[in-house]
């Protein structure tokens, strides 16, 4: 199995029965996203979509992080960054 491949199953959270196939559905879906945004009367929607995947996807770059799962030999990403990110975005004031 391809080590990257195994790297997206191990992130998988153990909740989940079949984590092969979580990560082959996400994959899909994922194409599906880079697909529709060309799409011009589907680009709002899919756009929805896509943030709505990335919290959905959210909690295994957290177990990744916490487990120190490497992807490639890379070790994971830092959290502290998306996390800054989410807080200055919520709490950007409202520019008139």
């Amino acid at each position: 199995m391809n080590p990257s491949r195994y790297s997206l199953i191990k992130m998988v959270p153990s909740k989940f029965p079949f984590p092969k196939e979580v990560v082959y559905l996400t994959g899909f879906v994922e194409l599906l996203i880079a697909i529709g945004i060309l799409i011009n009367p589907l680009q709002h929607l899919i756009s929805i979509i896509g943030i709505l995947l990335c919290i959905v996807l959210f909690p295994a770059n957290i177990k990744a992080f916490i487990e120190n799962i490497k992807f490639n030999g890379e070790p994971p990403t830092n959290l502290f960054y998306p996390l800054q990110l989410f807080y200055l975005i919520a709490n950007k004031p409202i520019m008139k």
